[in-house]
């Protein structure tokens, strides 16, 4: 049995395959991409050539690894807006697209950016993140660094909303605002027979769960589970002192189901805006 901490620990090797094509027409850009995880070996030379299909290599490798696929796309129609997006696909089986069934893994989001006159960018945003989206049958494999997810914030099974202010005060001091409002589905933890903490319900909010083959339900509604209700606001703003000397406030309001949460931090530093 390996120590989980210390001269003892064992970290097994984790490597990411990443192929994008870009396009970069008059209106703006846009782009397609494949991903590959996998972990447990040395570099595998398989996923070395620029020219393959990751997804047709991982096949012929015996389906042990993690691929994915998206697209993303910004689109300029006229002067001072932005439309951009993104869709991420983990998983699919064709014959069941329109059902909760759980191995449907995707995660998108599209957003609208307008640059006024007075110097304030102003965002409106979606996200959603579908359940187990993210996450594989080897842990090693899903899409973290640590344990930490690699890909956005939003954990699988959650969706939000968010508007984004930004202003340059004399194009110059930066101050900005979130507000965002967030929905997750989380698993239901529990005791086990041994008192050890368990996943007692597993919706597929976890990006270090997937779905476990005769114990959860092969059906994942969204946002089923442990409910849980995020309102953020949140607040930053710098000004300059004297040349090099500036002093930067943050503040952050969250609020979960009933619970208030008050973060502020106040920083004076020398550094170039």
């Amino acid at each position: 049995h390996w120590a989980e901490v210390g001269a003892f620990l064992q970290l097994p090797p984790k490597y990411v395959a990443i192929h994008q094509l870009t396009f970069k027409p008059t209106w703006g850009e846009f782009g397609l991409w494949e991903s590959l995880i996998y972990s447990n070996r040395g570099i595998d030379v398989a996923y070395l050539n620029p020219l393959s299909f990751l997804k047709s290599v991982e096949h012929s490798l015996r389906d042990r690894d993690n691929s994915a696929i998206g697209a993303w796309a910004s689109v300029r129609p006229f002067k001072n807006l932005q439309i951009k997006g993104s869709y991420f696909l983990d998983d699919l089986v064709f014959s069941l697209i329109g059902t909760d069934y759980w191995s449907n893994k995707a995660a998108f989001n599209i957003g609208a950016q307008y640059s006024t006159p007075l110097g304030i960018d102003a965002a409106l945003e979606y996200a959603k993140v579908f359940p187990y989206t993210f996450s594989h049958f080897n842990v090693q494999n899903a899409t973290t660094n640590d344990g930490l997810q690699m890909l956005g914030y939003l954990a699988p099974n959650s969706d939000e909303v968010s508007l984004h202010l930004n202003w340059w005060r004399g194009n110059r001091y930066p101050f900005s605002l979130i507000i965002a409002s967030r929905r997750h589905g989380d698993n239901i933890m529990g005791k086990a027979a041994d008192g050890s903490d368990s996943t007692l319900v597993n919706v597929g909010g976890s990006v270090l769960l997937a779905n476990r083959y005769g114990i959860d339900s092969a059906n994942a509604p969204f946002l089923a589970g442990q409910r849980n209700d995020v309102f953020v606001v949140q607040f930053s703003g710098g000004i300059e002192v004297i040349r090099g000397f500036n002093i930067q406030l943050n503040y952050r309001l969250e609020q979960m189901n009933s619970t208030t949460k008050h973060t502020a931090a106040f920083t004076f530093r020398f550094d170039d805006f």
